[in-house]
């Protein structure tokens, strides 16, 4: 392994500067004279390199009977799969030299003393710190010849090639391994998932899902257990989807059905349902319908809503019993966090008990706050589609108006969560705030596989701090909209009612919903590596020319972007370049990172929050007993995500909305309502 000096004892804010730091404990001078929260340090006894080969192997090689548990593990398997190379390093000279080496280590023929045995990914990514995203990529050195024979027998998460002492097993290797592979497809698939998905891609956190690393160590031997099979699936269809790897994705699915059987019988298991493996499973589970490459068979977003409604129940069992591990805390996050943005993006009620666990977690004073805020951002989301529903999946419309003084509550719930959002975000410490690195011009080189992008990139200290950010933006947005959807039933259908896009509310609301939309498209450029790039040519390395692009971002990235990149798309306020460039971004995270969920979202053709107000209007229209003619037109009578819209717009034949005032609006939807003359 190639030794990248090291690691440095700074806090995080002068790390991230490339500054000295004097590392004063609890607060680095440096960030005390400039007025900031120090960030904090990092835990360095976490980057110690600690060699456990040996146990590992030892660990994870009980279960002979397991050799079917990974992809490639069984030396009988057709795969043919080229070493895994990222796209910006295939043509580099130390790339190709990785590449050379490791075909001779491939090479029919060795002595037979010699045993060239791969480590398990789960013992390597352990041992080694992620000095790169591609790091775990690379083939070590052969280990001692003790390690080789405790790694004889295979297991679950390790792959040997070795030529044994016998000839028929040497010419069998020779025969059904082609020369053409590079590394085992097993390796290359977990160090993959391990790089992208499980290792630290964040400065203030190990990484995403690293609580998997304890539980696979602590898992007993064998080929049933639900996690080892929920990882491998997991691995499979991430590596499979983004490598574009068809034959692996079978085999993904068959292992993600025996995984979805194991997870059944552990829950149905009193003992099993509160162990912290249960729900990691879960939460792998949840992870793999977002990556699943979108097909017609399941062309569904909300797909992955069934192992959400799992792990909620889980949650809901044990209790406060979660918190008492760091890896219970770890899952309780990644699993709040998929509930929320679930419930804040198709209006499904929460369970009362998160609300219950998230008063009692103990978390970073601004993450809780941003927390509870999206608590109350779903409950809201919940509410307006209860009370003008119909909208929203799983919402049917009612068939009496609601009480005008529960819309008036409404709208004065959805302004006191936005003056609550707007005082959080301006009192939040320095190393919340995103800083703008760069502004791009239509000069500069295409980023994200050639999408052109003009405007601000802004970046940020931590991936998963953007994330937040993101996802909060992604909140006011839907609080807007609420907001201005009660406005518009509050002033009715009715001629001369006026429009609920004139006066200063919906201005004040255009202009917040504007810069929303414009802190999401730029912290973009900055998620897929731009601001990298800037930053290395400010500091004089080569940001944009012929080594430009080579960071190739984790796939973890699409699936913190996605989301909020698609609430953006679909709001009125974006501007047509704006939508543009999202739309494409999902077509990016989706074809070129393998998220199969962003390809499905990239399909939606919705405007928010003129399609709601556009339905309401029908519902008040006809609750009203008025009779509706034209032809439904524009995107609302295409839509995918309104479920009962089609069949009201065969019904009734238009879309209703209040005509524009004669000034200058930008234009929506076209809505036309016709009016029938009266028969004498």
């Amino acid at each position: 392994m190639v030794n990248t000096g090291k690691p440095s004892p700074g806090c995080f804010a002068c790390r991230s500067r490339r500054i000295k730091c004097d590392t004063t404990r609890p607060e680095c001078r440096k960030c005390r004279k400039r007025g900031w929260k120090c960030p904090g340090y990092r835990d360095l006894n976490a980057l110690r390199i600690v060699d456990e080969t040996q146990k590992q192997f030892t660990r994870f090689s009980g279960d002979k009977d397991g050799a079917d548990d990974g992809p490639g593990v069984s030396p009988n398997k057709d795969i043919i799969i080229r070493q895994y190379i990222p796209p910006g390093e295939r043509s580099s000279p130390s790339s190709t030299t990785t590449s050379n080496r490791t075909m001779r280590m491939m090479s029919p023929g060795p002595p037979p003393s010699i045993v060239h045995s791969y480590p398990s990914p789960v013992s390597q990514a352990a041992e080694t710190p992620q000095h790169s995203p591609h790091a775990a990529c690379t083939p070590r050195s052969p280990p001692s010849s003790a390690a080789a024979a405790a790694a004889a027998a295979p297991g679950r998460f390790s792959t040997s090639l070795s030529s044994s002492s016998s000839p028929s097993s040497s010419s069998q290797w020779s025969m059904e391994i082609p020369r053409c592979i590079g590394t085992p497809v097993g390796e290359q698939v977990y160090s993959y998932f391990l790089s992208n998905f499980v290792q630290g891609t964040s400065l203030r956190n190990h990484g995403y899902l690293d609580f998997l690393f304890p539980l696979l160590a602590n898992e007993p031997p064998g080929r049933d257990h639900p996690l080892p099979l929920a990882f491998s699936a997991t691995a499979m269809i991430a590596f499979a989807a983004r490598q574009k790897v068809p034959d692996l994705l079978p085999r993904a699915e068959a292992m993600y059905l025996r995984a979805l059987e194991a997870t059944f019988q552990a829950i149905g298991d009193p003992r099993k349902a509160r162990d912290n493996s249960t729900l990691a499973c879960v939460t792998l589970l949840t992870t793999f319908e977002q990556l699943r490459p979108s097909r017609p068979s399941y062309q569904k977003a909300e797909a992955f809503g069934s192992h959400l409604d799992g792990a909620a129940a889980l949650l809901k069992m044990r209790g406060k019993d979660v918190f008492q591990t760091v890896v219970g805390r770890k899952i309780f996050l990644i699993l709040r966090s998929l509930l929320v943005s679930r419930s804040i993006c198709y209006a499904t009620p929460l369970e009362p008990e998160l609300y219950n666990l998230t008063n009692s977690f103990t978390q970073d004073p601004s993450q809780h706050r941003f927390a509870t805020l999206s608590l109350r951002a779903a409950d809201l989301r919940v509410s307006v589609e209860r009370l003008l529903g119909g909208w929203g999946l799983g919402h049917t419309p009612s068939a009496h108006p609601p009480p005008r003084a529960a819309v008036e509550a409404l709208l004065r719930d959805a302004d006191a969560l936005e003056a609550d959002y707007a005082a959080h975000v301006a009192n939040l410490p320095i190393a919340w705030k995103g800083m703008t690195v760069r502004i791009m011009t239509a000069d500069d080189p295409a980023i994200m596989g050639g999408i052109a992008y003009v405007g601000r990139v802004d970046a940020y200290i931590d991936m998963f701090i953007c994330y937040i950010l993101n996802w909060a933006r992604a909140a006011r947005l839907y609080v807007r909209n609420t907001a201005l959807r009660c406005r518009a039933w509050l002033l009715g259908p009715e001629e001369g009612a006026g429009d609920y896009r004139d006066g200063p509310e919906y201005e004040a609301s255009r202009v917040l919903c504007e810069a929303l939309i414009a802190d999401i498209a730029a912290s973009v450029p900055y998620v897929f590596g731009a601001g990298r790039a800037a930053a290395a040519a400010a500091s004089g390395g080569l940001g944009y020319g012929p080594d430009a692009g080579r960071y190739q971002p984790p796939s973890l990235a699409g699936v913190f972007c996605m989301w909020p990149v698609f609430a953006a798309a679909s709001s009125d306020f974006a501007s047509e370049t704006q939508r543009t460039f999202m739309k494409r971004t999902l077509k990016y995270i989706s074809d070129e990172m393998g998220i199969g969920q962003a390809a499905i979202l990239a399909t939606y053709n919705l405007r928010s929050p003129s399609m709601p107000i556009a339905f309401t209007r029908m519902k008040q229209f006809e609750q009203l007993g008025k009779p509706l003619h034209g032809v439904a037109s524009g995107a609302a009578a295409g839509s995918t995500m309104a479920s009962g819209l089609r069949d009201i717009c065969k019904t009734t034949g238009s879309i209703i909305y209040s005509p524009p005032p004669s000034h200058s609006r930008p234009r929506v939807v076209p809505l036309h309502i016709h009016e029938q003359p009266e028969l004498d």
